[in-house]
């Protein structure tokens, strides 16, 4: 039996379903397919009822040509539903049942948008991923298949959070899903895959990460490599790798050699870092942790730079030199200090190719947080054409009395337009509380000599002057006044924190400066309030909180206008 011609005109009886029965009389096509039909009805009668049914539907009316068509698709139907296929195709396989422990209790509407946001592409699926997290959402199991394809998203900021934050909270109730769909040959996704697999069957899985660490992908043998880190007996096998021609692989067996943490490994990973792979090492190193290492370390460091210090100098050195000390980052030895101390020491004539090498040094001393090393550190004021005194200077900060700090470092401030008094500059900038946050209840870590204000006045650092304005002084308040006069504007991130400055001096008019700069500067086209003018606002008294209603009026913008509107309800709401 020729089953086309039946599809043929299963699809013209829906073409006349959706046209209507009264378009069938005299149809064409139909009648194109009369003559096949009586055709195959000499050989199969079945056919003979089709084309039965097609000539009446032909010569139907418009008052029985319903019944006609209906009649004809109940016996087609009939028909093709017992010539249909159930089996699907390919290998059948026994079903794997799973010990799911995730509900179906939330309606699909709600999460069929999370699944649109895992599956397809577009903006703001991340946050739409975020929320779906807080309320829960993820805790659907229909999700679940969802979620781990999700794992190969071309933003890298989902794959990441599903990783961390989603997936790995499902446990095993994702493994099914995580076996089928990992591959060896993929890329990071499946690499991710791999890792939550061993994040719950651990060492029962070992042959698949051996599998994966010899035949998969790049993305996955790194993977594969970094999880054997956690199996000791695979020690061998991973000192194999790290001689591997793929700089990826190398680094993924150092890493796992650095768990191991063996004395094979412990040689292997100093080899990589007095080798060419010495950026690949350092991070295993310092994760590493061995105290027999670290002093191996410090002493191939002195040992290169000795070296330098005779003449014995080129240009790799320097480079090898900052991964030697990086690699060791975070002991607290007085040997690393010692060291510190000698790389800060060697004469200004061999320092041409050693700058950089210098500068992580003075920074090591400063994060040791140690007395001596502090000490050592303000000693290096003067030395090296004062390229030092930003560390010195904060050293100083932190081990001295006020009033010596000042003593010391208010001088280099004489001519401020030197490459130190720049420096300098910047440096107490960095170092010192902003006048935002000092009004927030930030006060600033340092005790300042309170000189320094007027220092900074003669300098004319409006900005400093507001950071360092910490007790009232009618000088002080003259400057920061005659400067605010100077330049009225409330866009101006320095009047702004000037302003600030006079609140936390307690002055007398500010705020009806205030008040003036708004209702006198044209701020109506401020797109937002940043935080410091939002701070300013909110130190107003509440006799000014009408006014401010009333600036805010002016506003151009709804969203800045709300906010002049909050503020001043804050401000109305504070005791008088």
């Amino acid at each position: 039996m020729s089953i086309n011609i039946l599809f043929e005109l299963q699809h013209e009886l829906r073409r006349l379903y959706i046209a209507g029965s009264g378009m069938a009389a005299g149809d064409l096509r139909l009648g194109k397919m009369l003559p096949q039909l009586q055709k195959l009805g000499e050989s199969a009668p079945v056919f003979n009822k089709f084309a039965q049914g097609v000539n009446e539907l032909l010569a139907s009316d418009r008052a029985e040509a319903a019944s006609k068509l209906l009649e004809l698709g109940t016996l087609l139907h009939s028909v093709l539903y017992t010539q249909g296929k159930t089996e699907g195709a390919g290998e059948i396989y026994p079903l794997v049942g799973t010990e799911i422990k995730a509900d179906t209790s939330i309606p699909y509407r709600k999460i069929a948008p999370l699944i649109e946001a895992l599956t397809q592409k577009g903006q703001g699926r991340l946050e739409q991923i975020h929320q779906a997290f807080n309320e829960g959402l993820f805790h659907d199991f229909r999700v679940i298949s969802a979620a781990v394809t999700a794992l190969d998203d071309s933003y890298a900021e989902i794959p990441e959070f599903l990783f961390h934050k989603v997936i790995s909270q499902y446990g095993a109730d994702a493994l099914p899903m995580l076996k089928q769909q990992f591959q060896l040959q993929g890329g990071k996704g499946h690499a991710r895959r791999l890792q939550l697999i061993h994040n719950v069957e651990g060492e029962a899985a070992i042959d698949l990460y051996l599998q994966a660490a010899t035949e998969g992908s790049v993305d996955v043998r790194a993977a594969a490599i970094e999880l054997l880190g956690e199996y000791p007996e695979q020690e061998q096998f991973l000192l194999e790798q790290a001689d591997d021609k793929k700089k990826e692989l190398r680094r993924a067996a150092l890493s796992a050699l650095s768990k191991l943490g063996s004395d094979k490994a412990q040689d292997c990973l100093f080899q990589a870092l007095t080798s060419k792979d010495h950026e690949l090492a350092v991070e295993p190193i310092r994760l590493c942790g061995s105290d027999e290492l670290i002093h191996r370390v410090i002493r191939q460091t002195e040992d290169v730079l000795a070296e330098i210090v005779a003449g014995k100098e080129n240009d790799e050195q320097e480079q090898h030199l900052i991964s030697y000390l990086s690699s060791i980052e975070g002991d607290s030895s007085n040997e690393l200090c010692l060291l510190l101390q000698k790389i800060l020491s060697v004469p200004a004539s061999k320092t041409a190719k050693l700058d950089r090498l210098q500068e992580v040094a003075a920074q090591m001393l400063l994060d040791l947080d140690d007395p001596e090393a502090y000490a050592f550190t303000v000693g290096l004021q003067q030395k090296y054409n004062r390229r030092f005194i930003a560390y010195s200077f904060r050293a100083a900060v932190h081990s001295l009395p006020p009033e010596e700090v000042y003593e010391r470092y208010a001088t280099e401030l004489s001519n401020k337009r030197t490459s130190a008094a720049k420096e300098l500059l910047r440096t107490m900038s960095m170092i010192s509380v902003d006048i935002t946050d000092q009004m927030n209840g930030n006060s600033a870590i340092e005790t300042w000599d309170p000189r320094w204000v007027h220092l900074l006045i003669k300098l004319d650092e409006k900005e400093l002057v507001t950071r360092f304005a910490i007790h009232s002084d009618s000088t002080v308040i003259s400057y920061l006044t005659k400067q605010i006069t100077a330049h009225p504007k409330f866009q101006d991130y320095v009047t702004v924190d000037m302003l600030l400055a006079l609140f936390h001096l307690r002055d007398d008019n500010v705020s009806e400066m205030v008040m003036d700069i708004l209702e006198r500067d044209k701020t109506s086209h401020s797109y937002y309030l940043n935080r410091s003018q939002t701070a300013l606002l909110s130190q107003l008294s509440p006799v000014y909180a009408d006014r401010l209603r009333q600036f805010a009026e002016t506003m151009k913008y709804q969203n800045v206008k709300q906010q002049v509107l909050d503020i001043a309800d804050t401000v109305a709401a504070k005791p008088s």
